[in-house]
């Protein structure tokens, strides 16, 4: 029996010649929870797939079952046993806040879904004012419902527009339409951290790319801005080698540089941010500054350069005790290749302590002179 909270959601798989629509019922915030992992599972390969949903979905069996089965459903529909899937778009079906190719939002026209983020579907949309293309993210009509979540969106236009940097997105502006609210961004094309990660990677390369994730940071901590989720997904390497950090969506002003508007976006106790990315202080739910995302680009820059997570786990749970309460493996152990003044900097970024991290200027300087 489908219950009042759920409700039928259209999913359209789309390879290079075909269109396959499937229709499902669930609840807006399962769908939520199941999208970011399905569009995972379909760009791994079948012999990689268990493992890529053992870590993603932990001991929630129920949820691996719905991927699974969605999987199931879009390969019997299309025909298929390997997933030719480019993008996997869904709307709840007759709600609001779903746009289509040529829909207009203000002077914007959208052309096509590029992904989800927390608290919003982003397009490719064309300015049809500048002719310029843009990336449109449009918040979840479930969040715009929500007073917090719009002012945390707000929040995100805030926080971002106050960074003038070249490796931080430039915000374009944010706008209020009949179909929702939305940011107006930069669209940056590239790979992903997460998506480069797939290959074999130079040091001089996550050097090179590391210095430029600090950099961003640098300037964001000067101005009090934590970004509280830095992690693969949120970093992008343009194809001439430029990195941006991308969704400042959980961002928030330093303790010492709080307002009247940011004061309240979110409780300090309040578990914010990707479990898998969480530094010790995050995964407490205390109070987070600069340093937070200091642990957070260790992370990322250990898996960089090892291909491994430094705090493995088979659950949430045990995922968040191992960041406050394990040592990670040294880099080297797993790659020779890392030299010695990388992997003292990766294991003073995942300090436990927050004040023995180094500043992000400081990571900065470090990777300049390319450690040895």
């Amino acid at each position: 029996m489908t219950s009042e909270r759920e409700q039928q959601i259209e999913l359209r798989f789309s390879s290079q010649s075909t269109v396959n629509i499937l229709r499902v019922t669930m609840t807006p915030e399962r769908w939520q929870q199941i999208e970011p992992i399905l569009h995972g599972a379909l760009e791994c390969a079948a012999a990689g797939r268990s493992s890529y949903l053992d870590a993603a979905c932990g001991e929630d069996s129920p949820l691996r079952q719905q991927v699974y089965s969605l999987i199931a459903a879009y390969q019997q529909a299309s025909g298929f046993i390997e997933s030719p899937a480019v993008e996997v778009a869904a709307k709840i079906v007759g709600a609001e806040g779903v746009l289509f190719p040529g829909q207009m939002v203000a002077h914007f026209r959208v052309l096509s879904r590029l992904g989800q983020g927390g608290m919003g579907v982003v397009y490719v949309a064309e300015d049809t004012k500048l002719g310029r293309k843009v990336a449109l993210k449009l918040l979840l009509a479930e969040f715009a419902q929500n007073k917090d979540r719009l002012r945390r969106f707000v929040h995100e236009a805030r926080a971002t527009s106050a960074l003038n940097h070249p490796n931080i997105v430039t915000l374009y502006e944010i706008i209020e339409s009949p179909e929702g609210h939305a940011l107006v961004v930069e669209l940056v094309e590239g790979r992903t951290l997460r998506e480069l990660a797939r290959e074999p990677l130079a040091v001089d390369s996550i050097l090179h790319w590391g210095k430029q994730v600090a950099e961003a940071l640098a300037a964001a901590h000067e101005a009090g801005i934590v970004h509280r989720d830095i992690k693969p997904e949120n970093i992008v390497v343009r194809n001439d080698g430029y990195v941006k950090v991308l969704d400042f969506g959980l961002a928030r002003l330093s303790p010492g540089k709080l307002t009247a508007v940011s004061k309240d976006l979110s409780n300090p106790s309040e578990l914010i941010g990707t479990v898998a990315y969480m530094s010790p202080e995050q995964a407490r739910g205390d109070q987070v500054d600069g340093p937070t995302d200091i642990f957070s680009l260790g992370i990322v820059l250990y898996q960089l350069a090892t291909a491994q997570h430094p705090f493995p786990a088979d659950s949430i749970l045990a995922i968040l005790e191992a960041i406050k309460s394990q040592s990670p493996q040294a880099p080297s152990l797993l790659n020779p290749k890392v030299p010695a003044g990388f992997q003292r900097l990766i294991l003073q970024m995942l300090s436990k302590e927050a004040a023995l991290r180094p500043t992000a200027s400081q990571i900065v300087e470090t990777l300049g002179r390319r450690p040895a």
